[in-house]
């Protein structure tokens, strides 16, 4: 009996992943199995620390494993990142409302297959804007530093945004957080829930990176603003030129 379950499981979970992202039926997710392999081990708080940015992670994030995506789905890097990315958005909300507790594996499947239908239906966690020239601004130095806070805020209203568009970036801080930060001021945001230990060929880095040239496109011009240039070289992959503020 047990091994027929199991194979009545296994030939619903397949039959989904060959059609791809197509979107389903919540009741469906439910019966759903083996998830647990797009998803890498968690991460204790204790190493959530970052020290190339020098910051600490508060909230907890979900990195996945984008290679079996990838191949699972039939996808490219750029969507098995933002499926990530759309997943922890999902994910923190929960948790929050669940006041930290662990979330139910059911629930983590539904939220895994709902972000992989808003992407597939073009509803992303990070679009690059239409302007042709980037500020992109790194901005964890900030973190329990109002003091930091208060010259990084003087910054975005100085006059090197007057011809580029502002986005602010974290290793550390979710978006939620950052908007939290930045309350009643719109900015475009690169955050924690964008972080990947894969390269766009599927392989496995030992070094967590934002892979810029792939979030945005090749007629973007990126300028990255930071206090530390040599960590921004380790980190941040693509095309782009490097200013201290």
């Amino acid at each position: 009996m047990k091994i027929f379950l199991s194979l009545i499981s296994a030939l619903m979970f397949f039959g989904c992943t060959t059609k791809g992202l197509e979107p389903r039926n919540v009741d469906s997710y439910y019966q759903s199995a083996g998830t647990e392999k797009y998803f890498l081990s968690e991460i204790p708080d204790w190493i959530n620390l970052s020290e190339t940015a020098n910051c600490k992670r508060k909230k907890p994030i979900r990195f996945f494993n984008l290679n079996q995506i990838m191949n699972s789905f039939d996808i490219d890097f750029k969507k098995a990142l933002q499926i990530q990315a759309t997943y922890n958005q999902d994910y923190l909300i929960l948790n929050s409302k669940l006041n930290g507790a662990p979330i139910p594996l059911a629930d983590e499947q539904n939220l895994f297959y709902k972000a992989s239908d808003k992407v597939n239906s073009n509803i992303l966690f990070f679009e690059p804007p239409k302007f042709n020239k980037i500020n992109l601004v790194w901005i964890d130095s900030i973190i329990n530093n109002l003091e930091e806070e208060k010259k990084l805020k003087a910054f975005l209203n100085s006059k090197v945004f007057d011809q580029a568009m502002p986005v602010l970036v974290s290793m550390c801080m979710t978006k939620s957080e950052i908007e939290e930060s930045f309350k009643n001021v719109h900015y475009n945001i690169i955050s924690a829930e964008l972080l990947t230990l894969y390269s766009p060929e599927g392989v496995m880095n030992t070094q967590f990176k934002f892979y810029l040239d792939l979030l945005f496109t090749k007629d973007h011009i990126l300028n990255l603003y930071t206090k530390d240039k040599v960590s921004a070289e380790k980190i941040f992959n693509g095309k782009l030129k490097l200013f201290n503020y």
